[in-house]
């Protein structure tokens, strides 16, 4: 799933041109003594100075935080280890139990993602503009979790399932409310692991796709009165969309302008969008759940 950025030394690379954070960083950006980005990851100021240099090589409009799709199980508790080559990774016998109960709110104090979030308004605050990477609440689970006894509480025990899931939307949702006080202009929103293909249309409705919902109605008063965008993965859209809580408005901008136009200061669109390299950039719409009824 890509879940950790990639360490390239001294190898060509042309960078996709993609709003996710797991992404090389060649030597000419992290220097050659630098191979270990634990201790980086856990100092804003060096931190910030990594991701605006990753920037100004690649000729990039804007910075992408954090480094990686770790940091919010890492803040839950899950044992971190780094790879060279992988960099930070998640260490499966750390997982949970779903016996163990519910877990608390989300610290966002003394740990990597709080120094994501420093570094956010630093660069911010020297101008820069920022992406913020957001885990989806699926995703984030399955790094907390067994995967499969997530889908069998989700299909036996839904009240129970909703009581473990609920702390999860409810911390990223301070996750993304942090970042936008921290000066962010994009959210961008993925659940990789919660995806309607993956978990197959049966199910996808009651696993995955309202916690998804449900994140996305509450960011997405903060991002519109900041006058932000809430980007979401064209997998995440389309799940939605399948759902009938999403429909796709008018294209925004042409392919070759993704994703660099949504951060341009002449460009006015807010709100919620998708798009890709392939597709280009599309206003969407929630449709008000009423109207289509509930999964």
């Amino acid at each position: 799933m890509g879940l950790a950025m990639v360490l390239y030394k001294g190898q060509p690379y042309v960078p996709a041109r993609s709003l996710d954070c797991a992404r090389p960083f060649p030597a000419e950006v992290l220097g050659a003594s630098i191979d270990d980005l634990t201790t980086i990851n856990h100092w804003p100021s060096c931190l910030a100075a990594l991701v605006q240099k990753y920037r100004q090589y690649y000729r990039q409009n804007y910075c992408l935080l954090p480094l990686n799709h770790s940091l919010e199980a890492e803040a839950y508790g899950s044992q971190v280890y780094h790879d060279r080559y992988l960099g930070d990774r998640l260490d499966p016998k750390s997982k949970r139990q779903l016996d163990h109960g519910p877990l608390g709110a989300l610290p966002l104090t003394d740990n990597a993602l709080a120094a994501s979030l420093a570094a956010c308004q630093r660069l911010s605050q020297k101008g820069e503009k920022i992406c913020f990477n957001l885990t989806g609440p699926f995703t984030l689970a399955e790094q907390l979790y067994d995967f499969n006894d997530l889908l069998g509480c989700a299909r036996r025990q839904p009240a129970s399932y909703q009581a473990v899931m609920a702390p999860l939307v409810q911390g990223l949702t301070r996750v993304g409310q942090a970042a936008l006080d921290a000066g962010a202009s994009v959210l961008a929103l993925a659940d990789p692991t919660g995806d309607r293909k993956l978990l197959g249309p049966r199910h996808y409705g009651q696993v995955a796709g309202g916690l998804q919902r449900d994140l996305v109605e509450r960011l997405l008063p903060s991002v519109e009165a900041r006058g932000a965008k809430l980007y979401l993965s064209p997998g995440l859209y389309r799940g939605l969309a399948a759902l009938g809580w999403l429909e796709c408005g008018p294209k925004l901008a042409p392919a070759q302008d993704f994703p660099q136009v949504l951060f341009r200061e002449t460009w006015s669109a807010k709100g919620l969008v998708t798009g890709s390299l392939q597709e280009g950039i599309y206003k969407l719409n929630p449709i008000n759940k009423q109207e289509k009824g509930d999964f």
